[in-house]
């Protein structure tokens, strides 16, 4: 069931281009064709996924225990860079005329806001699949990753075949080639926003979490928090909040990143020492987990 609701959410409720709007330049630059759109999709998912399985570990066993997450877009990026260097002398050999087709957006793939966001999406945000809002695994990032690709890939070949359809059709000169095309592609968001559904949820501010977490009603709480988050992600002390939040669940993996982005956006705050004092819980607990 998790499985499922990760696909229908990647693909459809949260689809990266048409919701989240990554991938735009690509997204118009190879859609004149149905088949480069299938092909682009194919080298998007491959890239992606593999991306992800590496990124994912590079995150969790190098930059967290060395404590160089800041290094954490640069490496993010040498990684797809390579994979996109590999896929792209592949399709070369496999597939000259796709090779010419895709052009000057296959080596792009490199910083593709898709698969850079993805990688980084899977290691920062909580995710919520029915079973609370947790980080997700490495099984469950390769299948988001994929599910996105997927998501991708059918914007992508849905979009190329309305513009060889209007390639056809009797469109105003005004609006012809682009801008019918981006009329276009701002409709197909409006009707991929109805799966979203409507939300009534009142806006919480910090204080009223802040009442919550005194009241005890740490689950309604935490789903502020999130939500708070989402809507104001340059905020520290929402993500110092939500940071302590799991340090009193004892959760310290989602304790230490949701501190982490705090102690980024500032850096003289209380998240360093929070995080300070969670690695030295750690070590009196544990004292092989922190020297393997």
């Amino acid at each position: 069931m998790q499985i499922l609701l990760i696909f229908i959410s990647a693909i459809f409720v949260n689809n990266v281009v048409l919701s989240q709007f990554l991938g735009v330049c690509p997204f118009l630059g190879v859609s004149k064709k149905v088949g480069t759109a299938v092909g682009m999709t194919a080298a998007v998912t491959f890239v992606m996924a593999i991306a992800t399985l590496v990124t994912y570990l590079l995150q969790y066993y190098v930059l967290v225990p060395l404590h160089i997450e800041f290094l954490q877009t640069v490496s993010f990026i040498l990684v797809i860079a390579s994979l996109v260097q590999m896929v792209e002398i592949i399709i070369k050999k496999i597939s000259p005329s796709l090779y010419q087709a895709l052009g000057i957006f296959l080596p792009l793939i490199t910083t593709n806001c898709v698969v850079l966001g993805v990688a980084i999406q899977v290691v920062t945000n909580e995710y919520d699949f029915g079973v609370g809002a947790h980080m997700l695994g490495l099984g469950h990032s390769i299948l988001f990753a994929i599910a996105t690709a997927i998501g991708y890939g059918l914007a992508l070949i849905l979009f190329a075949g309305i513009r060889e359809q209007l390639e056809l059709s009797n469109v105003p000169k005004a609006f012809k080639g682009v801008p019918i095309a981006l009329l276009t592609a701002g409709i197909m968001a409006l009707a991929f926003m109805g799966f979203s559904g409507k939300m009534n949820r009142k806006q919480q501010t910090l204080s009223d979490i802040e009442a919550l977490l005194r009241a005890g009603e740490l689950e309604e709480a935490h789903q502020s928090l999130r939500e708070f988050v989402k809507r104001e992600p340059d905020n520290p002390q929402g993500w110092y909040m939500l940071g302590n939040l799991y340090r009193r669940q004892q959760l310290w993996g989602d304790a230490i990143n949701n501190l982490n982005k705090a102690k980024l956006l500032d850096p003289d705050g209380p998240a360093d020492a929070a995080i300070e004092s969670i690695y030295n819980i750690i070590r009196f607990v544990n004292k092989d987990l922190m020297n393997p």
